[in-house]
């Protein structure tokens, strides 16, 4: 290691300044299997530039060149584009990228390693250790094995994530669900550190505004807005995969405009996937195109929140989402699917409603509730909106974060 951190990490409360005087000549590599503009890679580039502010040196190694890579160069960050790594297996491919990753870890030589996502934790893991990297930290934003697969597939994507764990020095965990979902507690508990994401409170639109940006995105989303200016909005903000469960909110669209045939929903679209045609599908076998839009992709998806009403979150499976964090932040009232670490954030009604997974009824009903109560959604908002800033700050994920790096680098000496 090129420096010591000592004492540097007694408690997650250490500040970036404190850290930054023992920052210097250290690098940190992260490596990210996709860099289209999800959770993890927002994730990565908040990390990235608090690490940097702080006096580390930065660079991110990622496959592709999509909007994390642009916005990494935008604000002054080295990117090493990998072509190929990619998300799908293949032998040929994973060997290239295998090959690729050990130059990469021979060039920079970090002192710390960060690693995100499946493959890229995976590979990095036992790669960083065979380069012997001081600090290989692996962050699990998810769980594969928790997405629609076949059950072999399933068994032998969690063998592989235990193996990660195992090589990594530490495993941040998102959530506290993250190291339960996996299990093995007698193997792995202390391999976790429990960092659970934050944000920002966006920088709100006004709903006019809003409402106008968001018609934009789409013909159809500008059709449901153009007839229907002035009614509800529910949103909800997600790529287009079936682990997101919009199935389920199509289905409770049409269980609720029954009663309240008044209320929009808005599928604000944050990257696509294979579940687009059939959902499309089903809104238009269902009449629901003037109620139901996939409303398109938005770069800056959380300054439009100020047109909506409600957040409705219906997933299979969720880590610790950021956009139930920013939706919070910006004071909608959230109803949510009862997975992963949500009930961590919607601790209680007062801040929020659960509701079982695949079950567009009871979503329909908790929605239901919200429209026709709107002082409680108010109240229940406010509420969300208070502990959001208080537990879930973008800043102390970075701190805390920095401090894990600077324990980690510091007892390796």
């Amino acid at each position: 290691s090129r420096v010591r951190f000592a004492g540097a990490a007694r408690c997650g409360s250490v500040r970036l300044a404190t850290l930054a005087t023992r920052a210097a000549n250290v690098k940190v590599l992260h490596l990210i299997t996709k860099s289209n503009w999800g959770g993890a890679q927002r994730c990565v580039y908040d990390l990235a530039l608090g690490a940097r502010e702080a006096g580390f040196e930065v660079v991110v190694a990622l496959g592709g060149d999509g909007r994390l890579a642009a916005k990494l160069r935008e604000a002054g960050v080295k990117v090493v584009s990998l072509p190929s790594l990619g998300r799908d297996v293949s032998v040929r491919g994973d060997l290239a990228a295998a090959r690729d990753t050990w130059r990469l870890l021979r060039a920079e030589r970090p002192d710390v390693l960060h690693l995100h996502s499946s493959k890229a934790g995976g590979l990095g893991a036992l790669l960083g250790r065979l380069a012997r990297v001081p600090a290989v930290v692996f962050t699990a934003h998810g769980w594969a094995f928790n997405e629609p697969r076949p059950e072999w597939q399933r068994a032998l994507i969690k063998i592989l994530h235990v193996a990660t764990v195992l090589l990594a020095h530490r495993t941040i965990a998102v959530a506290a669900a993250i190291p339960r979902q996996l299990g093995f507690s007698f193997l792995l508990a202390r391999r976790f550190e429990i960092i659970r994401n934050g944000v920002e409170v966006p920088a709100l639109l006004p709903e006019s505004e809003a409402r106008a940006a968001i018609a934009t995105l789409s013909p159809a989303a500008a059709a449901v807005l153009a007839a229907h200016p002035e009614d509800p909005l529910i949103v909800t903000l997600a790529e287009l995969h079936r682990v997101k469960g919009l199935d389920t909110l199509v289905e409770a669209a049409d269980d609720l405009r029954r009663r309240h045939p008044t209320v929009r929903f808005g599928i604000i679209v944050l990257g696509e996937g294979e579940a687009r045609a059939a959902l499309q599908a089903t809104i238009d076998s269902r009449g629901l195109g003037e109620t139901v839009a996939l409303a398109g992709f938005a770069p800056e998806a959380p300054t439009l929140l100020g047109a909506f009403d409600i957040l409705a979150m219906p997933s299979r499976s969720e880590a610790m989402p950021l956009s139930l964090l920013e939706a919070g932040a910006a004071g909608l009232a959230c109803v949510a699917s009862r997975v992963g670490g949500i009930p961590e954030v919607l601790e209680s009604r007062e801040v929020g409603l659960l509701v079982s997974p695949e079950r567009s009824r009871e979503l329909a009903e908790a929605l239901r509730y919200l429209l026709e109560n709107p002082a409680a959604a108010k109240k229940m908002g406010a509420a969300l909106q208070a502990q959001i800033l208080a537990r879930f700050s973008r800043d102390r994920v970075s701190t805390e974060t920095l401090a894990l790096y600077a324990r980690l680098v510091d007892a390796r000496g």
